[in-house]
């Protein structure tokens, strides 16, 4: 409450932000301000109120949706005398990630493949925020995966 104090000392951020009331709301997406307002309840007008959870559903202040880019080895693709990941060992490491990911609530898909990737990235809606990916891929394509991705998200 102390922000907005007229009688006790002047606020920069009030100011800044252009805060009327308490409660107010500020949110920021990649350090920028996005929303600047008092949450009222949906279809209060008079102000006040914590309604504003329903204003959290907004797809920009959500979390990014994630791609998993893991191929799938077969153990006999380094030959028979090759030192190489074992397919047990990768789905066991891809298991991991996708627990991570359900723990922090972030939606993900998985792909397989490289043309898996391309086509999931193309026609993800909303785009990937967020690139997961194997170092078998090779530089070239995750770099190429990783600029179509770029390049459908809004900044």
């Amino acid at each position: 409450g102390g922000i907005i104090s007229e009688r006790r000392w002047s606020n920069p951020l009030v100011k800044q932000y252009g805060i009327k009331s308490v409660p107010w709301m500020l949110i920021f997406k990649g350090g920028t301000l996005v929303m600047s307002q008092n949450p009222a309840p949906v279809g209060k007008t008079d102000g006040g109120g914590l309604g504003f959870s329903s204003k959290l559903r907004y797809a920009a202040f959500g979390k990014p949706r994630a791609l998993i880019i893991e191929p799938v080895p077969r153990d006999d693709a380094f030959g028979p005398s090759a030192v190489g990941p074992s397919s047990a060992n990768v789905f066991k490491l891809q298991l991991q990630t996708q627990e991570a990911l359900k723990r922090c609530s972030i939606a993900f898909d998985l792909a397989t493949s490289l043309p898996e990737a391309r086509r999931l990235v193309a026609e993800a809606a909303p785009p990937y925020g967020l690139l997961l990916a194997s170092s078998e891929i090779g530089a070239a394509a995750l770099e190429e995966v990783a600029s179509r991705a770029r390049s459908r998200c809004s900044k």
